[in-house]
């Protein structure tokens, strides 16, 4: 089976290292418009733009699917998206498993977009939700400035430690490699749920070719430090320029 994984930039790739990890023998392409990134703060006009260049790539490159790993487009315009192979948000699990579990009391830390948009509030509306904007966690994590992201992190923390809380949601990709980190600097007791893994646990793949590519539609240097940090020495030999 052929994956197509579309994000604004490196965060998308939890999915795939996840996705790696439990499915190792299947073929990945990745998609990462980091020109345009971040998605946060866009119009739904541009977010429209960039979706559906990212179906028309990945139909040209005859996937079986494709996975909105982005919780901006998943949560504002994926209804409006169509495509000649299946198409699935990266919310959808993260929601099923929030109704089902017995934790009420949930914040959600989110782009500017994903917090203004309706679709947690519709979609979990019997639970009692708090709605964070993280607008400095993407570019920080995109620029690889660590220390400033640990400020961020712990500002963001003190308040969620606050408030009534037993879940925390990172609602965006990109925030998976900072929950080991957010974990550290929250209470114990309340649990973090990841995009990615959730997504992973209820969509299973049918292995058969191996390997995985990777385009961006800009290359320097902090990205190929990036991607060797998230999937190992050498991936950047899988990296090419989306133009």
């Amino acid at each position: 089976m052929k994956i197509g994984i579309f994000d604004s930039g490196i965060g998308g790739l939890s999915l795939l290292k996840e996705y790696r990890k439990e499915y190792p023998k299947n073929e990945y392409l990745y998609f990462g418009d980091n020109i345009h990134a971040p998605f946060g703060e866009k119009t739904k006009e541009e977010l429209l733009t960039y979706a559906k260049r990212a179906i028309a790539f990945f139909e040209q490159k005859q996937v079986d699917k494709i996975v909105f790993a982005c919780g901006t487009i998943s949560s504002t315009i994926f209804g409006e998206l169509k495509a000649s192979v299946p198409i699935f948000s990266i919310l959808e699990p993260t929601i099923q498993k929030l109704n089902q579990q017995e934790k009420k009391n949930l914040v959600l830390l989110a782009t500017e977009n994903t917090v203004k948009s309706t679709y947690f509030d519709q979609h979990l509306s019997f639970l009692s939700l708090q709605k964070i904007a993280c607008s400095s966690f993407v570019p920080l994590l995109e620029k690889r400035e660590k220390e400033n992201l640990e400020q961020e992190i712990q500002k963001y923390c003190l308040k969620i430690n606050q408030e009534k809380c037993d879940t925390v949601i990172l609602g965006c990709t990109h925030y998976s490699f900072l929950k080991e980190k957010i974990k550290e600097h929250l209470k114990p007791e309340i649990e973090v749920v990841d995009l990615a893994e959730e997504f992973v646990k209820v969509h299973p793949l049918q292995e058969s070719k191996e390997g995985f590519t990777l385009y961006f539609s800009k290359i320097n240097q902090e990205l190929k430090e990036n991607i060797e940090d998230i999937l190992g020495e050498n991936s950047t030999k899988k990296l090419h320029l989306f133009d």
